[in-house]
């Protein structure tokens, strides 16, 4: 076991300064939108914290704030691709994702979490996490809360 690790760090010192890591995961890149130059965190940070400021009537759905991505950021194939379809179902994924992580408080470093950030229908209702359909109850409602606030943990700054 111990000369694997002797040939492995042998190897790496041949590779170069390796990069920064943040939970065991590559730091990324920070590409950002030749439209407004954010970040795609700080680009959700903005979305999220508006979305949830807007009139019921107003806000967001995810295909929205996904057209809203693509205007700024760009990236998807043109209409008529094979792999348009896939592109989309993988950032609508990435918009989930990227709402869970700002909810517990994960999106970067140091980030409070001052507003949770619900996922709505045509008409502003909450609806259901996980299927975008279901319209959410004042129970489910309260289980989220509790499960945020405890994700969070102090960082957790909602009124």
């Amino acid at each position: 076991m111990t000369k694997n690790r002797e040939a492995l760090k042998a190897a790496l010192k041949t590779l170069g300064k390796p990069r920064k890591r943040l939970l065991g995961r590559p730091v990324a890149r920070k590409a950002r939108s030749p439209v407004n130059g954010l970040t795609s965190t700080q680009f959700f940070e903005a979305i999220f914290k508006t979305n949830e400021a807007r009139p019921k009537s107003k806000k967001l759905t995810d295909e929205q704030i996904l057209a809203m991505w693509e205007e700024a950021f760009g990236g998807l194939p043109p209409e008529g691709d094979p792999r348009r379809p896939y592109r989309i179902m993988k950032r609508m994924q990435k918009i989930r994702d990227y709402r869970q992580r700002w909810n517990r408080g994960e999106l970067y470093t140091h980030q409070l979490v001052t507003v949770i950030s619900w996922r709505y229908n045509h008409k502003g209702e909450r609806v259901d996490f996980s299927d975008g359909v279901t319209l959410m109850t004042p129970e489910a409602i309260k289980e989220r809360i509790e499960y945020y606030k405890q994700k969070a943990g102090i960082k957790w700054k909602v009124s």
